[in-house]
């Protein structure tokens, strides 16, 4: 219990630096931890609601080794519509997620607007909250599932095809993409929507100037980290997709025991792409307008 005190109290000390001071509601979560005692998951879970209490995307805390519940999701009107599979076999693209531990996905959304920073539907990030969740209802067709969720640890590989005339390559952890374009060549279409980790500004700077030329990159409202840095120093004509999430500027990365403290050099700021692309639940039209990019 003392450790995690310890390093509430670090990260409390840093945020108040930064001018984030709330004394309601640190000393509040500052309880918690003198009164409980939580394992690791439950200690960074509740590090991230704290975090989330001062409304900056750009405040994370995060553990060592990524983790997701094999899925990545994206919110529309119908629920949660799942983008990409990437360790749980049982569920396939499309499907629609209209529960989450019995509760509708309307009703997580109004109990965790902080943890979604009141974002538009299309524009939330729902990986902490199904974090939290046991299990997942879901629309397959005209079939329903129950599925209890898992947990995956990822490792952060990057997924390299070999395309006609060109190369996609689909980005997890920057780290791993990093080492790809040191030797990467020829036209690219790279796909940062889902990619996650923070490095140093010198390894960012070397992954532009190792980007090849002709290459287009796929951003969203989910491309984040230094994923979303590397975005910010491209040239907008290389970008398609739509803004990304919010976390553009110098990021810090703190280690406290087995995890990182992540917080900003400055205000919260997102990058536009030169090709904005509406999004459709049935299509991937972002991908689509990246290979027409590519292709003229």
């Amino acid at each position: 219990m003392q450790q995690y005190l310890t390093i509430f109290k670090e990260v409390r000390g840093i945020l108040e630096q930064q001018g984030l001071k709330d004394e309601a509601i640190s000393d509040n979560y500052q309880s918690i931890f003198t009164k409980l005692n939580p394992n690791p998951f439950t200690f960074q879970q509740v590090m991230v609601d704290y975090l989330s209490e001062f409304g900056v995307k750009s405040l994370d805390f995060v553990d060592q080794t990524f983790w997701s519940n094999g899925i990545r999701v994206r919110r529309s009107e119908k629920g949660l519509i799942v983008t990409a599979v990437t360790g749980d076999n049982r569920f396939v693209v499309g499907d629609k997620i209209t529960h989450l531990s019995g509760d509708s996905v309307q009703q997580l959304s109004d109990r965790y607007q902080k943890l979604l920073f009141n974002e538009l539907v299309d524009r939330q990030d729902w990986l902490p909250i199904l974090k939290k969740q046991h299990s997942a209802a879901l629309l397959r067709g005209d079939q329903t599932y129950t599925f209890d969720l898992k947990a995956f640890d990822e490792n952060g590989e990057t997924e390299v095809y070999k395309r006609n005339g060109f190369t996609e390559v689909i980005v997890h952890h920057v780290r791993d993409f990093y080492h790809y374009l040191m030797s990467a060549s020829g036209p690219q279409l790279i796909d940062i929507r889902n990619a996650y980790g923070v490095m140093t500004e010198t390894r960012i700077d070397e992954m532009t100037e190792k980007l090849p030329v002709h290459s287009i990159v796929l951003i969203d409202a989910l491309t984040k980290g230094s994923a979303e840095r590397f975005a910010s120093k491209l040239d907008k004509k290389q970008l398609v997709g739509q803004e990304t999430y919010g976390q553009a500027g110098i990021l810090n990365k703190k280690r406290l025991d087995d995890q990182f403290f992540i917080y900003p050099e400055s205000k919260d700021s997102t990058v536009e792409p030169g090709t904005m692309v509406k999004l459709s639940s049935d299509i991937d039209t972002i991908r689509n307008k990246g290979i027409e990019q590519l292709n003229r």
